[in-house]
């Protein structure tokens, strides 16, 4: 993947990473076994630190080299977003996919007092993805997800903003949350989605 990817280069990462994540899980169809034992040494794995150094994670690292992706010129920034992104699909029960963006189905059009994830809440996981990728980042988005557990939510999204975090994809999260149509204006997406991936 390039310094400055593309919404395509993207959006093939999030895929080879759901993809390399789905082989943790059993599919009978398929005669697929599963890895419960990887799943819950990744649940297990207190920071994205610690997630670098699990066995499972590297077998998920082999298996997106599988589905072609290219590590070459990826920097310890880029890894440790990856370990944050592999521990919080570890919390996910199901391997579906589908649904609306993490932000909308913690907030969305609800009333505040209906919302899944309160206003304080919400802004302390911003402040806690802001900060740093580190054990902080990983707990505030561990228990989000459980406050979403039953809820579908389109982990494509999820990969790509967790990988590009900044200030593009915190305005579009907080727009989401509050039920409004992200109006950022368009010329400065790409220099700002990808400003993470490029340190």
């Amino acid at each position: 993947m390039s310094v400055n990817p593309s919404k395509d280069e993207l959006h093939q990462l999030a895929g080879q990473v759901i993809a390399a994540w789905r082989e943790l899980f059993p599919d009978p169809e398929r005669k697929r076994r599963g890895d419960p034992g990887g799943r819950a040494a990744l649940r297990r794995a207190a920071s994205p630190e610690a997630l670098l150094i699990e066995e499972a994670f590297h077998d998920l690292l082999a298996r997106m080299r599988d589905e072609g992706c290219d590590f070459s010129g990826w920097t310890s920034k880029r890894y440790l977003r990856l370990a944050l992104v592999v521990g919080v699909l570890a919390e996910r029960r199901s391997d579906r996919a589908d649904g609306p963006p993490l932000a909308a189905v913690l907030g969305g059009e609800a009333r505040p007092e209906e919302r899944l994830l309160k206003p304080l809440r919400f802004q302390s996981l911003l402040a806690a993805l802001d900060r740093e990728v580190d054990a902080e980042a990983l707990t505030a988005l561990r228990r989000t997800l459980k406050v979403a557990a039953d809820k579908e939510i389109d982990l494509y999204r999820l990969v790509r903003d967790l990988m590009t975090w900044g200030e593009r994809t915190r305005i579009a999260w907080t727009f989401a949350y509050f039920g409004q149509p992200d109006r950022q204006a368009p010329a400065r997406k790409q220099a700002t989605e990808t400003e993470e991936l490029a340190r």
